[in-house]
């Protein structure tokens, strides 16, 4: 069995005048969609838009407008696309291929005890533009109208329905890829009580994070232990805050028994067993239970590999008393997974109000984190909480209640300018 080939879509957008004749030479596969909007200062009007299907002929579009300003126009084709996403039967190969071989290895007795996780370094980002049958299908269910409409205001503004078409096609799409892979790994290593941890892309960045995986709760919440790198020659109080409080949130909000601490990245050889206790105390103060090291060279290949060190084990010095930092790790990492830990404030994730904006100008959203932080410095830990989370919470005695989290302030980000203070 092979990954299966599915379209992904390819889009193309022309403008013109009336008097101008557009011409669109199309790849070969399903036509999805050709609509033409009307422009006006510099919005293309979705709901004065023209559906012009009939005018695509043997992969060409030829379109001429029909009165006087100007035009703009968006066609979609779903081409051939060799991925394992939105795909139950890719992702079964991939779960074979790379998890199954580990059991093999180790043998069954093994998983959950001696081969307690795996961690995945840097996923490769969820692609955003695959199509397949389901995913129009989920759309037409959840949403009542064909998703080939939502897919140009992807790439530009098409009027007041903008941010509803943007939202409802990575509604969709989360929908379809959190089924048919995020959640599938999650469950084959659950079924097999092994924990799987990350250090994934867009590290203290909403943006990163958003780019890639699309929604970053929504797809890594599939981890038992969401995972984070603090990295680097840092003081205490410049630690990584942003990606730990991130993890931290996401177990605490799904129920995930460990926060990963992958550390630490590009710290130097010349790091002191003092620092690193001193680094992990403070991830730990912010949420972290669990740690491992960045590297263990079995080898240094003559001292020509260097990669991300330190490797702080036996190529070190210190490495006699190393089992003294171990034992503290231990006893640390046990007494923070126990129990219930309580956070009753809350600063909400904004990344439905990104991903619904076309201009990314009106507003840092990474500003939420600083929100977050300037809580936590007067004394107060908080969770950042996803929309989702909001969905399904209910209020009762004046306590926003998400699963087994109480919640008694919560703080929004704005899409408009806003001082966080405010």
């Amino acid at each position: 069995m092979a990954i299966q080939v599915h379209p992904a879509v390819e889009f193309y957008s022309a403008t013109a005048k009336s008097d101008e004749e557009i011409r669109i030479e199309l790849a070969e596969g399903k036509l999805l969609d050709a609509r033409a909007f009307p422009v006006v200062k510099d919005t293309a009007y979705d709901d004065k838009s023209l559906n012009i299907k009939e005018y695509v002929q043997d992969n060409k579009l030829t379109w001429n407008p029909p009165s006087e300003g100007e035009w703009k126009v968006a066609v979609s084709v779903a081409v051939p696309y060799r991925s394992f996403y939105l795909s139950d039967a890719s992702a079964e190969v991939f779960l074979q291929q790379l998890y199954q071989r580990i059991e093999d290895m180790v043998g069954q007795k093994a998983m959950g005890k001696s081969l307690a996780g795996v961690f995945q370094d840097e996923h490769p980002p969820t692609p955003r533009d695959i199509y397949t049958q389901e995913l129009a299908d989920t759309f037409q269910t959840m949403f009542g109208y064909d998703i080939a409409r939502a897919i140009p205001a992807l790439h530009f503004d098409v009027g007041d329905k903008t941010p509803k078409y943007r939202i409802d096609y990575f509604d969709a799409y989360l929908a379809v890829v959190e089924k048919t892979y995020w959640k599938k790994v999650y469950d084959w290593t659950a079924d097999k009580n092994i924990l799987t941890s990350h250090d994934n892309w867009g590290r203290k960045n909403i943006y990163g994070h958003s780019q890639g995986y699309i929604d970053y709760f929504r797809t890594q919440r599939w981890f038992s232990a969401p995972g984070f790198d603090d990295a680097g020659q840092r003081s205490l109080l410049d630690r990584n805050y942003y990606d730990t409080k991130i993890a931290a949130s996401i177990a605490r909000l799904y129920q995930r028994p460990r926060v990963w601490n992958e550390g630490f990245h590009s710290s130097g050889w010349g790091r002191t067993t003092n620092q690193t206790l001193s680094w992990l105390a403070a991830t730990y103060a912010f949420g972290a239970n669990l740690y491992d090291e960045h590297g263990l060279y079995y080898s240094l290949n003559a001292s020509t590999w260097e990669h991300a060190a330190p490797d702080p084990h036996w190529n070190q010095p210190y490495w006699v008393y190393y089992h003294k930092i171990s034992d503290w790790v231990a006893r640390a990492s046990y007494m923070m997974s126990q129990g219930q830990s309580v956070a009753d404030v809350a600063v909400s994730y904004p990344v439905t109000s990104l991903l619904a904006d076309i201009e990314k100008n009106e507003i840092d959203y990474n500003s939420y984190m600083h929100v977050s932080r300037l809580i936590y410095d007067d004394g107060m830990d908080n969770d950042i909480i996803d929309d989702q989370s909001i969905i399904e919470s209910v209020v009762q005695n004046g306590l926003l209640k998400i699963r087994e989290i109480n919640i008694r302030r919560l703080f929004l980000v704005l899409r408009k300018p806003c001082d966080y203070r405010c």
